[in-house]
Parts: C-alpha cells; structure tokens; sequence
C-alpha cells in the first residue's frame, strides 16, 4: 500500500514522529511510505493568515513542480497519516483551512482507504487528534480511522522554553510509545479494523476556541525582534515562516564598479569577457506583524539567534532548532527496541504523567527574566488561560 503522511511541523518534533511510524510501517509488509510537509502547502496557498488576504484555491496552482507534486502524492495515497504540533491547545492556524473543499478538494482523496491521525504537544494535552480525525474523514466518509496518538514532545512555545544550558529531550518512553503505535497501525491496516473516537463538542465551536486561544496567546507572547548585528541574511526566516509573516526588505545597496572600475575600455571587451555590472542588494527580513502569529518558528530555526521575544527574555532561553532525542535512542533503522536508559528519561521534562510537576515547571519557566509586578501579572494570565482550557477539553 501507498502511504503518505503529511506533517506540520514546527522545529522537527512531528516530523520525527512520522519518521518513526514510518519505520514501524515498512518494518512488515510491502508498504511504500512518502512524507509530505504540510507547511509547504499552508505557506503556499496562504491558509491560515490573520488577515486571510493571500489564499489561493485549488484552481488556482500555478506551474510549480513542487506542488504539484505534493498535490500527486496526496491524490495516490491509499493510507494517509496526518500529524500536527499544537499551538494555543489546536492545530496551528492553516491545518485544517487546508483541507477545505475550495484548497484540497474531495476528489483528491478518492483512493484514501484507511486513515490516522497524531499530534506533538509540549505541556498539556490537547483536542488536535480529535479535531483532525474529524477534518480528515470529511474528505472521504468511507476510508476507515485507524486510530491516534498525542505525544508528549520538548516545549517550542516562546512563553514555556527552556532555560539556557537545560533543554528539553524527548521521553524514551514516550519513543517506545509511538513505536507501540506503528505495529498498532500495521494490525489495522491488516484487520481493516476501524477505531472509534468521540468529539467532546461540535467542531464549530473547536473552532471559534481555537481562534480565541491562538489569539490570546499571540497578544500574550508579543512582537518579535529582529537585531540586524546579528543577522546574517540568510532568509531562513523568510522561507520557513509558513503564514508569510517574514518577508525581505533591502537592507543596503552596494554599488557596481564602473567600467573604469573593472579595468574596461570599451563595451565590446566587457561583452567578450561576458561581464555584468549590476548593483548588488543586501537584504534583511522584517515582520509584517499583522500576519505574525507569534508562533516562534522564526526564532527556533534563526542559525544566529538573531530573532528574539524580548517580553519572555529569550536571551536566556533554548531553542530548538530540531528534535532533540535520548542518548539511549539508536538511530539506526535497524534497530527494533531502545535501550531503556533511566538518565535520559529523568532528564526529560516529559517522562512526568502528574500534572501537579506539570504546573510546576511552567510556572518556573514563564518566570525566567520576568521581574515585579510584569512577571507576576503574565504568569497569572497565563495559568488562568491553562486551567480554563484544560477544564473545558
């Protein structure tokens, strides 16, 4: 069977994720696993904007070989997998405006016979999985669910970061976990067993709170910052940022020599040595704010740190630029079990299953920088937030 597994991925954590359910998938059986990143998509047809003034539709795909091979990939899948991180509690904004009617319509997945969806969160659990279960079998009513997972992944979100010289790891556990969860897919896909799941409130109103909390948390996190001394102009951010927040501004122009310059007399030399005298633009990114969901992948992924979130002192924060794994964790395809290093596991923030460590350990990383009343009034705000949501879902 052809499967393909589209994932939105914010530093690499769920995108590991589907790495390792794709290992255990063509571990047995004849299976063609293909990765496609969602990003790509939501970057391109412009899904999930604040403004929502750059979607493109379905009609409207130009000749982009990428795409379009994207687009190819996603029509041939007899098994799809979907797999987000969670901002604000939900799929980040464009996940599942991706998968309207009007951008990746029906027809595209006709030949979908099984599904299943997973998620990455970094401190709570979250409806995600419910929600794209639910968006993923609108597109195509028969294909048989065959079951999720929600993983316990290193914090990406700006406000619960890890302090320097302390990052987050993955969980060994948490690895053997979704391991667990490929040879689970593999009895389903066999069986053609359909898993059930409920959906605790309408999607409506999953998204109207999905709208609100991403909202509170952007106004909570803040505008970034951008130190020019720091930037190197690779465009990294510019290329990454999936909602087309960051974009290029010249920074500085550097003039073309002149033909006396270079040591030319005449044009017809300067045409035979196939010279071109052209000015020379430096270029630095800047952000449109009012597209900015502040989600933090610009920072994470900056190779300068030059990019930085001055209200959670970020100077005094990780990043992670990609996942992070056990050191017990072998990264050969090979190998079938992982080594069950209890070190590994300690140190990571997500081998803990009490929410009361939980609470603990948020509440010392909003702190970090924050000084007086600022610091006292964010952490407030932000716990009240945590705890509402988690009551509600």
């Amino acid at each position: 069977m052809k499967i393909v597994i589209i994932t939105f991925s914010n530093t690499g954590n769920t995108q590991m994720m589907g790495k390792i359910i794709g290992e255990e998938l063509c571990r047995e059986g004849e299976h063609e696993v293909v990765k496609v990143d969602g990003f790509s998509l939501i970057k391109y047809f412009g899904v999930g904007g604040r403004t929502g003034s750059k979607i493109k539709s379905f009609e409207d795909i130009d000749n982009s070989k990428k795409i379009k091979d994207m687009i190819e990939t996603i029509k041939s899948a007899e098994v799809l997998g979907v797999g987000s991180y969670v901002y604000g509690f939900f799929p980040p904004p464009g996940v599942t405006e991706l998968f309207d009617e009007v951008v990746l319509p029906k027809t595209l997945f006709q030949k979908m016979q099984f599904f299943f969806v997973f998620s990455s969160h970094g401190s709570l659990k979250s409806p995600t999985c419910t929600i794209l279960r639910e968006t993923i079998q609108t597109k195509n009513p028969s294909a048989i669910f065959c079951g999720s997972i929600d993983l316990h992944c290193p914090e990406t979100a700006v406000e619960l970061m890890a302090p320097l010289g302390h990052p987050d790891e993955w969980s060994t556990k948490e690895i053997e976990r979704l391991r667990e969860f490929g040879k689970t897919l593999l009895v389903s896909l066999t069986k053609k067993e359909k898993k059930t799941g409920k959906t605790i409130i309408p999607m409506k109103a999953y998204k109207v709170a999905q709208s609100t909390s991403q909202n509170i948390i952007r106004d909570i996190t803040g505008k970034l910052s951008i130190s020019e001394d720091l930037c190197i102009g690779c465009m990294k951010c510019v290329n990454v940022c999936p909602w087309n927040a960051m974009e290029k501004k010249v920074k500085n122009v550097k003039k073309a020599p002149s033909e006396s310059e270079k040591g030319i007399e005449n044009k017809e030399q300067m045409e035979s040595h196939a010279i071109k005298i052209k000015d020379i633009e430096e270029y630095v990114p800047m952000c449109n704010d009012k597209e900015c969901w502040h989600c933090a992948r610009c920072y994470n992924l900056c190779p300068k740190k030059a990019i930085s979130f001055p209200r959670f002192n970020t100077q005094l924060r990780v990043q992670h630029s990609a996942p992070k794994l056990p050191s017990s964790y072998n990264k050969s395809e090979n190998q079938s079990e992982l080594s069950e290093s209890s070190s590994a596991t300690k140190q990571s923030a997500s081998s803990s299953s009490n929410d009361l460590p939980k609470f603990v350990s948020l509440a010392h990383r909003m702190f970090i920088g924050h000084r007086g009343i600022e610091g006292f009034l964010v952490i407030l705000l932000c716990f009240t937030i945590l705890l509402i949501l988690k009551k509600l879902l």
